[in-house]
């Protein structure tokens, strides 16, 4: 097994792809997006836009900087998980808030604009991300400098299977909640 290194590589791989991903999705649909930050009601309408248009860009540039703390052993690309920390924290806060508010039929914006509603399983899964993004910044020992790209792709793709096995887990659950839909409707 590859140990502690491994387990650090992974969830950087983890957080890597998953920021990428949601920013990559935000960057297509930039004008429903700007729509679900106004629906979160925390910022003043004019600056809206502006802030909406950089979070697809720190998620993309995060999600970049911690892919290649993976590939470039020991760099100072990890500190990339600061910025994953900090995303999950302000998204936490965003969702809590609204739902402190009694305002839980918000999209949370994740991957898009038909994303699921908030809820409090958000703020929990939020939590384990910035958990997961602690491991993102810690540094793998330095005798990890002389470890070939090879031996760093197992833990790489285990974290890229975890997050394509969590969106199997979302697309299952969108799914049953269509078929729900249907059935009531």
């Amino acid at each position: 097994m590859w140990g502690h290194n491994g387990i650090i590589l992974a969830g950087r791989t983890l957080v890597a792809f998953l920021l990428l991903a949601s920013g990559v999705v935000k960057f297509f649909e930039l004008e429903s997006f700007v729509g679900t930050v106004r629906a979160f009601a925390l910022l003043p309408t004019r600056i809206v836009p502006s802030v909406a248009r950089t979070i697809p860009v720190a998620e993309s540039l995060t999600g970049t900087f911690l892919l290649l703390a993976v590939v470039v052993p020991y760099s100072g690309f990890r500190w990339a998980g600061i910025g994953a920390i900090s995303l999950f924290g302000v998204f936490n806060g965003a969702v809590a808030t609204n739902l402190m508010r009694g305002r839980r039929d918000i999209s949370c914006g994740c991957f898009g604009a038909n994303e699921s509603r908030i809820s409090w399983f958000l703020v929990i899964r939020n939590c384990a991300l910035m958990a997961v993004s602690c491991l993102a910044f810690q540094s793998a020992s330095p005798s990890s400098q002389t470890v070939v790209f090879g031996e760093r792709m197992g833990p790489l793709f285990v974290g890229l299977s975890m997050l394509l096995m969590w969106q199997l887990a979302v697309v299952i659950v969108r799914l049953n909640a269509q078929d729900q839909n249907e059935a009531e409707g």
